[in-house]
């Protein structure tokens, strides 16, 4: 489980998280309340390290339903929050 919500992050935030060796480990991650946007978003689904993810909280970020398109593909998902 990985809280990061009620922060400040935004796409430059994601950056490390897309990169980290950490994320496929990871089952819960929590990003509600953060700047992140739809580039956030599209970074985020393409990630190779999130294979074991099952529950994505990004509610209240600065986007629209349909930012969340691009975790349609992400058959490794099992619930996503917006």
């Amino acid at each position: 489980m990985f809280k990061l919500n009620d922060n400040i992050i935004s796409y430059q935030g994601i950056t490390p998280l897309h990169q980290s060796m950490f994320m496929k480990t990871l089952e819960f991650l929590d990003l509600s309340n953060n700047l992140l946007g739809v580039n956030s978003f599209i970074y985020l689904s393409q990630c190779e390290h999130l294979v074991n993810l099952r529950y994505l909280n990004l509610s209240k970020n600065q986007i629209e339903d349909n930012g969340l398109i691009p975790f349609e593909k992400c058959s490794f998902m099992k619930e996503l929050v917006h």
